[in-house]
């Protein structure tokens, strides 16, 4: 498990310090800011060779630019940092933040290796391709996107209360299934719930939640209630990849989800 220290609704990931060094960017983008918004892009399965010895079947990295902030998942986790771009292709990150999921070790090899490239970004280049140069190794995106995952009929496995660090880390299978009929349920890490849910668009809110009685282990319990009380805050949800975020009212991911095979 990677150690952190919190910071609002994510965790702040240590990371390798490494000195920024400019390098021209690619021939084949521009340097058009505005290019880098618009979706999500997928990191290539040579950039991820280029990471690690051995990238692990169905390994999936994202990142996605929008608002000045940069969002997406590091083939375990979810990350988030502002960024700063300008029309020279010039590029900047600020200080990286994560959820706390405890990784598979060939997972947090490539998660790691591929937080420490992007911290070393200090330029880009953006058309068809996304690259992220500096002084680490290149990093190279598309658009192609990731076979859609349904939000209905998908059992959801909960990877992170990002609102509550001291219970990110319990090991426990809590999990969430939404149903065409407009049912939810799920287990909530000790005790099993269902209630019903809407949306709208990409809006999704509970009513409800019955759940039944059990008593476990303390931290367990206190995951349990953290977890319930988020999904009865829920406001917003979004899939990227094999990835669901729930958001609050105010717009902070403070519910990460995972397929099983994710």
């Amino acid at each position: 498990m990677i150690g952190a220290r919190r910071l609002g609704p994510y965790l702040v990931l240590p990371l390798l310090a490494v000195s920024l060094a400019a390098c021209s960017s690619s021939s084949s983008g521009g340097t058009d800011p505005s290019a880098l918004t618009g979706g999500v892009w997928h990191l290539s399965a040579e950039s991820m060779s280029a990471l690690v010895p051995s990238v692990p079947s169905g390994a999936e990295v994202t990142i996605e630019f929008k608002d000045g902030e940069v969002s997406g998942t590091s083939a375990c986790n979810a990350y988030g940092a502002s960024y700063t771009a300008g029309n020279d292709g010039s590029m900047r990150f600020g200080t990286f933040r994560s959820t706390l999921m405890v990784c598979e070790p060939s997972l947090d090899a490539l998660e790691r290796a591929y937080v420490a490239a992007l911290d070393a970004v200090s330029r880009f280049s953006v058309g068809d391709v996304l690259s992220l140069t500096g002084s680490g190794t290149p990093l190279n995106f598309s658009r192609a996107a990731a076979p859609a995952v349904s939000l209905t009929g998908t059992e959801w496995d909960l990877k992170a209360v990002g609102a509550d660090a001291s219970v990110a880390s319990v090991v426990t299978r809590a999990t969430l299934l939404l149903a065409d009929d407009g049912t939810a349920s799920g287990s909530a890490g000790c005790n099993t719930f269902h209630g019903t849910y809407q949306t709208s668009g990409n809006a999704l809110t509970f009513g409800s939640l019955a759940t039944t009685r059990k008593l476990c282990e303390d931290d367990v319990m206190s995951l349990e209630h953290a977890y319930l009380t988020a999904l009865g805050k829920a406001a917003t949800y979004s899939i990227s990849g094999t990835v669901l975020t729930i958001d609050d009212a105010s717009g902070k991911q403070f519910l990460q989800y995972s397929t099983p095979a994710g």
